[in-house]
């Protein structure tokens, strides 16, 4: 073969079986990695050994089936970009692969790299995209991420490095579909958000206790409210009885005011009706229409003769007659309206006249029942009294607040203390009572145990979106060694006492959370904050420099990052801060000698950027050493070290924190809190019995101001209206008597009928002088002015009873705006007291009407008493002074237990769905996991026996204590595990596997055993293992090819790619197997050129003949 020249030639049979779904029928390459092409590799349905020297291109066939497949490069750990994977000096690269598909089908996935870091996707020759590729892939089962099914050279280690958690899950994925591994990822979820609830529940029922405490504690004030409320109720009650009393009045009164109003209107309809018998009785049309036939009679016996010249005169005598009897008529007419006016100007005056004797005699009354006031001395001392007890109030009022603060923090301290004592049970709190005894600020060790508690609470209701640790020293437990002494000490002297105090956190949401609203919730001050270390999941995975192999080399013992527990936060915290994982201690020796001091530092330098190399440390000494930039110079420096570990010797011999001193500080804090207490009661004792005193001040005060101002009021009243009658008085006695002018009248009246008597005699001598056609003129002319008087007489009646009604309009007119302005009024009384009963219309015919009139009527109708009564309790419960905020702070605590109380009630409910839905999810996925692990135990326990030692894999179910309850466990799905436990040496018990117990040979071994124990039991298409028989003694890679031999002779069993440099010569091969061996690359010329295929072939025959074996030829 020429130099440089590529080539995969199979070396064994070709006959197969057929291949499974999924599997890889053929990989062709062209310019891929050293790969020039195009190359074709022709697969085994089962088991394909890959075997070439270093560097012939065995890793690039893998890398070629990962980026084929659509595999992340960083799966390699080999490269970034996939253009790195073209060959130097090419433009592109091809990858083909053909897989099995269905039904006899097979499907072919191209992928060709572009040296601008980007690809073109096809399948079965037609282009693609990757996200068609991934779904073929999970079709056919390929999971290129899960280290069961692939596991590249690089990533040999990391299959080494799987926690057993990590191992089960990638196990679970291995198993065919992602069922379990959904199952078991749904679990997880599921616990999570039950345990977050139960911690919730837990929060929410101490919050709740607290809050009912706290109501407790409020009785009291809760008592003086509700006393004091029912005062006020009565007060109000009785305020209302006098509203309705008002109205019942006002009521009353419109009532009489009413019933006036009518007897006026039913006058006035009298005079109404009376006119209207008037005009029909005496009506004036029918004295007009007989005075018009009288007219036509005088006209008819007037003639021009000596008879119409006496019937003139007989006219003008009775027209006489007739003027004066109306001026004696009109005159008789004045004299009585004049009389009736004189009656009643006197009636006034004798009414005006009582009704200021009546006030007279009651002003004369009400002054002696003045009611007798404090003398002014006594009035004097009484102000100087009250004014010395509201100071005095004011100072032990101010004392109380001081107080109330002191029983506050008293109580505060005493809960604080008697939880820490409740919780001394805990290492963790036993760790931080002893941490808290090197802070000497009381304030920072109150503050420490605060933020302690507050994250624990806060860990067990689920309220961070990552894990919270903290204190730091809380967390760290040295592991058991009989050097653990040295290892305490080295540990105290290397990390700073403020780093133990700092709080660890996984993401920025939780920093901001302790340091914003820890501070609010505990009530710090604004400059009151804790250390805070923030490391990032994808940060907390810190390895010494040396690997194991290197500290083996160098009998290094231990790395000091290595000497205790933590969790790989707080870990990575510590070393990030005081690079513990580059400190390397030697705890049986007291010093070290120069050479192996420069042995571990040149080794650790060869991995180091810096000049900055690590500390050793001996049972007494440390030493360090640092490399110049420069020119490399290394200056060292030794010294002894304080031994200062004591600290973190007490807590692993179980004394962390001293009990007896936490239940003397228990016991102080709730002496404390007893004495805060009888000091505020004492207070307030004192406060009410000021307020009592004033309030009994107040009251003899307000009775004896009520009394005066109601007398006052009162007299006032009568006085008022004792000068508006004597006003009234002196008006009637302003008026003149009419009667003053009766003898005017009478004269007048004299005066007509003296001239009606002349008139009448007149009037006879000219009829008798008459004939008797003039007499009959004449007596018609008489009966006319008859007639007319009659006329006049009834116009002047019906104008009078006219002129009447239009008063009785206006009287009516005037009441019936007063009647209006008192409905008006009277609503507004009865509004009024409606609203003071909550709405209530006590005159309604309802049983709530009806109970509450018969309620109110109870109270009695005295308006003055109800008013008298309804003050003194008001005055009663102005006296009742509660605690400040009291009823604000009832109704708060109130509202949040009722809410409290509804949040425990949902997240119950909540909780139990949960459980329902995980303990259904848990038979679906717990019983089929359980049967497959077992089956695969039961196969690596098979494997291990043929080699001669002994294994076997455990699921391991873990518990936590739960959430709800402490002294219940419940599964903890997401530490489940698989934990593979070997036995090399027939004098051990089986181990787990771990790294740094096991050699990186037993390692190995381990992992192609439990790989190969998979076969069958699980349903991945093809494994891919490369180079895993590094570091295995012959013996042992001897045995592990036979068990992978005899897996994949099994039916139904994955394709396998076993990758080696080498092979042991003598290891059987049968058809299920397929030697394909690589040469490719720069070296193979040189091999070309040596190797001789003629003399090895020789060799091999003369050595058959002679008996001989393989490793008993000679090679020259």
């Amino acid at each position: 073969m020429a130099p440089g020249a590529s080539m995969l030639a199979p070396a064994g049979p070709s006959a197969a079986p057929a291949f499974l779904k999924g599997s890889i029928i053929k990989v062709e390459l062209r310019d891929f990695m050293t790969f020039r092409g195009p190359v074709t590799f022709r697969c085994n349905p089962r088991l394909n050994l890959i075997v070439g020297p270093n560097g012939t291109g065995k890793s690039s066939l893998v890398c070629a089936i990962c980026v084929g497949l659509g595999g992340s490069p960083k799966l390699l750990n080999r490269a970034d970009n996939v253009s790195e994977f073209i060959r130097r000096g090419a433009k592109t690269a091809i990858v083909r692969i053909t897989l099995q598909g269905d039904r006899g089908r097979t499907v072919e996935v191209e992928r060709e790299l572009l040296s601008g870091n980007s690809s073109k996707w096809r399948i079965d020759r037609k282009n693609a995209t990757m996200k068609a590729v991934h779904d073929l892939c999970a079709d056919h089962g390929i999971q290129l991420d899960n280290l069961c099914q692939f596991l590249p050279q690089d990533k040999v280690a990391a299959f080494s490095n799987l926690t057993p958690r990590e191992l089960l899950l990638q196990t679970e994925r291995a198993l065919g579909d992602s069922h379990l591994y959904d199952l078991h990822q749904k679990l997880i979820t599921l616990r999570k958000e039950e345990q977050q609830v139960s911690g919730q529940l837990v929060l929410y029922g101490k919050r709740l206790a607290e809050k009912e405490q706290q109501l407790e504690a409020l009785e009291r004030a809760r008592e003086l409210v509700e006393q004091r409320e029912r005062l006020r109720a009565e007060a109000a009650l009785l305020d209302s009885r006098v509203r309705w009393v008002q109205y019942e009045a006002a009521h009353g009164e419109l009532a009489q005011d009413e019933a006036a109003f009518a007897e006026v209107k039913a006058s006035l309809d009298a005079k109404k009706k009376q006119v209207r018998d008037m005009q029909k009785e005496k009506g004036v049309a029918a004295a007009e229409k007989e005075s018009k036939a009288v007219e036509a009679q005088i006209r008819a016996l007037r003639e021009p003769s000596a008879a119409g010249s006496a019937a003139r005169k007989i006219e003008a005598a009775a027209d006489k007659i007739g003027t004066a009897a109306e001026d004696f008529r009109s005159a008789r007419m004045e004299l009585a309206a004049l009389e009736d006016e004189s009656a009643r100007h006197r009636e006034k005056l004798e009414h005006a006249q009582r009704e200021i004797a009546a006030l007279e005699r009651e002003i004369a009354d009400l002054e002696t029942k003045r009611p007798e006031g404090p003398s002014e001395e006594e009035a004097r001392r009484l102000g100087q009294r009250k004014r010395d007890l509201t100071t005095k109030d004011q100072s032990v009022r101010w004392d109380m607040k001081g107080a109330t603060r002191a029983e506050h923090e008293a109580r505060r301290a005493a809960d604080r203390a008697a939880k820490e004592l409740a919780a001394f049970a805990d290492p963790r709190t036993q760790r931080v009572h002893l941490l808290a005894k090197q802070i000497g600020n009381p304030r920072a060790r109150a503050q420490l145990f605060e933020a302690y508690a507050w994250v624990r609470e806060g860990v067990e209701a689920g309220r961070f979106k990552g894990r919270v640790y903290g204190p730091v020293f809380a967390h760290v437990s040295m592991r058991p060694d009989r050097h653990v002494e040295t290892y305490a000490h080295v540990v105290s002297s290397q990390v700073a006492r403020d780093t133990w105090n700092y709080f660890v956190v996984e993401c920025d949401e939780d920093r901001r959370a302790l340091l914003h609203e820890m501070p609010r919730e505990c009530n710090w001050g604004s400059r009151d904050k804790v250390n805070i270390g923030l490391v990032h999941p994808k940060d907390q995975e810190v390895r010494p420099l040396l690997s194991e192999e290197e500290q083996r080399r160098l009998k290094v013992p231990r790395v000091l990052s290595d000497a205790f527990d933590a969790p790989p936060a707080v870990k990575a915290l510590l070393c990030n801060f005081h690079m513990l994982h580059k400190i390397y201690v030697f705890p049986e020796v007291d010093d070290l000698s120069a050479d192996h001091r420069n042995a571990v530092w040149q080794a650790e330098k060869q991995h180091s950027n810096h000049g900055g190399m690590g500390f050793l440390y001996t049972r007494s000494l440390k030493f360090s050493a640092t490399s110049s930039r420069y020119d490399g110079a290394v200056t060292q420096q030794s010294g002894s070290y304080e031994k200062r570990g004591h600290m973190l010797l007490q807590v692993e011999n179980g004394a962390g924190g001293d009990r007896r001193e936490l239940e003397t500080r228990a016991r102080a804090t709730a002496a404390e809190h007893q004495a805060a207490q009888a000091a505020l009661a004492a207070l307030e004792g004192e406060c009410d019995a000021i307020a009592e005193e004033l309030g009994q001040l107040r009251e003899q005060e307000g009775e004896s101001r009520n009394k005066l101002n109601a007398w006052t009021l009162a007299r006032k009243k009568k006085v008022s209206m004792l000068d508006t009658a004597r006003k009234t008085l002196a008006r009637h006695r302003g008026t003149k008597d009419p009667l003053e002018r009766r003898a005017e009248i009478e004269k007048k009246i004299e005066r007509a009928e003296r001239y009606l008597a002349n008139t009448v005699k007149e009037s006879r001598k000219a009829i008798d002088g008459c004939t008797e056609a003039p007499q009959r003129l004449t007596l018609l002319h008489v009966k006319r002015v008859l007639l007319r008087t009659r006329m006049q007489r009834l116009t002047e009646e019906r104008r009078a009873l006219e002129a009447e009604i239009r008063s009785y309009e206006e009287t009516l007119r005037g009441i019936e705006g007063d009647l209006k302005r008192k409905r008006e009024s009277v609503a507004a009384v009865k509004a009024s007291a409606v609203q003071s009963c909550g709405g209530v219309d006590v005159t309604a015919d309802t049983p709530a009407a009806r109970e509450l009139r018969e309620k109110l009527e109870a109270l009695g109708s005295d308006e003055d008493q109800l008013e008298t009564r309804a003050e003194e309790l008001r005055v009663q419960a102005a006296r009742i002074i509660a605690e400040h905020g009291a009823e604000e702070q009832l109704r708060r605590a109130e509202a949040a237990a009722a809410s409290l109380r509804q949040d425990i009630d949902e997240k119950t409910a909540k909780r139990d769905t949960l459980r329902a839905d995980i303990a259904a999810t848990r038979d679906q996925w717990l019983p089929p996991l359980r049967e497959k692990i077992a089956r695969i135990s039961e196969k690596m326990s098979e494997s291990f026996s043929r080699i001669a030692i002994a294994g076997e894999v455990a699921l391991i179910e873990r518990t936590v204590p739960d959430n709800a309850d402490a002294a219940q466990e419940v599964e903890s799905f997401e530490d489940f595990a698989v934990e593979i436990r070997v036995r090399f040496r027939e004098n051990q018990d089986l181990q787990a596997l771990r790294t740094g117990r096991q050699s990186g040979g037993e390692h190995s071994v381990s992992t192609i055993a439990y790989l190969t124990s998979l076969q069958g039991v699980t349903f991945t298409p093809f494994r891919v293992v490369d180079e895993i028989n590094q570091g295995m003694d012959p013996v042992n890679e001897r045995k592990v090819y036979h068990q992978l031999v005899e897996a994949a002779s099994r039916e139904g069993t994955p394709q396998c790619f076993l990758l080696t440099p080498k092979l042991l010569p003598g290891l059987p091969y049968n058809e299920h197997v397929e030697v394909h061996t690589i040469h490719n690359g720069p070296k193979v010329a040189e091999v070309w050129r040596t190797w001789d295929l003629g003399r090895a072939m020789g060799r091999k025959r003369t050595a058959a003949e002679a008996g001989l074996g393989d490793e008993d030829i000679v090679v020259e």
